[in-house]
Parts: C-alpha cells; structure tokens; sequence
C-alpha cells in the first residue's frame, strides 16, 4: 500500500508529505505510545502510528529512517511537530480514528504487518 492509499482510506489530513512521498510503499506499521518500543522492536517499520503529539516521534522516526507517521486520536498536532517533519523530510499524517481502527483498517488493506509497542 503506497502512502497516498493511506491518506485515502483514513482521509487523513496532510500536515507534511514531502516530495514523493505519496509513492512511498508502507509494508509494515507499529503502533505505539512509548517510542522505547521502537528501540526494543526486531525491526524498523514503514509507518508508525502513534496517539503521541511531541517532537520526541519524529525524532525517532527520522533516527530509524521511519518515513512516515500517523497521529491519530484527533488531537491538534502542535506546530512545532509539523515544523520538525519538515525539516526531518517525513510524512506527517492526522487523522480522527483511534490507533486501533487505523491499524485494522490498514491490515485489512494489505499492510502485511501491523505491531504493537
């Protein structure tokens, strides 16, 4: 599933997709609250997903070559997160649905994994 299919399905709102990034393929996503899962996970996902609104994720994700994330929960995604996706070069999605229904609704269009932090 490329990530233009994510904004799609979730109507998400683009709060940053860097050039080409909506032909990025997402294989895999981790859904997670705490970015020390990310640390102790067997291997780097294609998206996360998180409820999370701080700088710290996309610290993380551009630490781990994460190319994309998904804040989900319908919270109000702080500037200063957006300016850092920006400069990090990463897709930065938000949507209404809460992670669980994000990761159900991409497992069952093709992301072939979906883990749990």
């Amino acid at each position: 599933m490329k990530t233009g299919e994510v904004i799609s399905l979730l109507n998400a709102d683009i709060l940053n997709l860097p050039e080409n990034n909506s032909d990025h393929e997402i294989r895999n996503a981790m859904a997670c609250d705490r970015m020390s899962d990310i640390l102790a996970g067997q291997a780097v996902p294609d998206m996360l997903l998180t409820g999370l609104n701080n700088i710290q994720v996309i610290r993380t994700a551009s630490i781990f070559g994460i190319t994309a994330v998904i804040i989900a929960g319908g919270i109000a995604v702080d500037p200063k997160v957006v300016d850092l996706a920006k400069e990090e070069e990463i897709t930065l999605l938000a949507t209404g649905l809460g992670l669980s229904r994000v990761s159900e609704m991409l497992f069952c269009r093709g992301v072939d994994e979906i883990s749990h932090g």
